[in-house]
């Protein structure tokens, strides 16, 4: 494994998004907008309910700043081989003598730089004018690191769908993140959910993280049992997508879907 060819690969994502100039709307401004949407929500009901209105506050910036970990760094997992694809430079990069590890780890770092600058702008502008401030509380490192971890891992799983199904895989993309939300109870407890629904949210690691912050903001306790949970599948998840992303890429060679793309 070549530290030189991940670096180079790891600055050709990053450089992409001067290909598309949309990416920056959706990686530094859309989120701050959710926020401003959700804050002003807040603020109204903070005029309407007084006595709980600070905790719903919490729980609302808190899980809107939480869900984007998850969001947005399996969004640019995945976006950064769509790019490729779009500018038809992925079948070059395969072609080349990157190996599939140093591709994987060139996607993951890439993404975790991208998320880094993005949530940190999401944090400065919700401390400055909401004065919510997500890191008071060491406890929520191990948070961000479940959804960043199960973030990589659906990022990875989606890639591999593109040498699964080819450019059909970059429509089924757009929905994926809008398809585990309502089972990550990111607004709501999971108590909420009908039946079938809330069992499919036993396997969703983001479940778990959000229902620890809501027992934070109420209680101040911290479940390290539901960590440990949540986790767990996160590490199987990506472990999972590792091995998808090469399976799928292997036998898109065989199968002349590589080609296509």
């Amino acid at each position: 494994m070549s530290a030189r060819r991940i670096f180079i690969l790891w600055r050709h994502y990053i450089y992409s998004i001067k290909r598309n100039k949309g990416r920056l709307v959706d990686i530094f401004v859309w989120p701050v907008l959710e926020l401003l949407v959700f804050g002003f929500t807040a603020n109204f009901l903070n005029q309407e309910i007084q006595n709980e209105a600070i905790k719903l506050m919490a729980i609302l910036l808190g899980s809107l700043v939480f869900w984007h970990f998850f969001a947005k760094i399996s969004g640019e997992v995945y976006q950064q081989l769509f790019d490729d694809v779009l500018s038809k430079n992925l079948k070059n990069i395969i072609m080349s003598p990157v190996r599939v590890g140093e591709m994987i780890i060139a996607l993951i770092g890439a993404a975790c730089t991208k998320l880094v600058v993005s949530m940190g702008i999401l944090l400065f502008v919700a401390k400055i004018i909401y004065g919510f401030n997500l890191l008071v509380d060491w406890r929520y490192g191990f948070l961000v690191l479940t959804l960043v971890l199960w973030g990589v891992a659906m990022g990875l799983l989606v890639s591999s769908l593109l040498f699964l199904l080819g450019n059909k895989a970059m429509t089924l993309a757009w929905v994926v993140t809008g398809i585990v939300q309502p089972f990550s109870c990111v607004f709501y407890s999971r108590e909420i959910l009908p039946g079938i629904f809330r069992m499919i949210s036993y396997l969703v690691p983001s479940s778990y993280v959000f229902e620890i912050y809501r027992e934070m903001i109420k209680t101040g306790n911290f479940n390290w049992q539901l960590w440990g949970l949540s986790i767990g599948l996160s590490g199987l998840y990506f472990l999972l997508g590792i091995l998808l992303f090469n399976f799928f890429l292997k036998l898109s060679r065989k199968t002349g879907v590589l080609a296509r793309i």
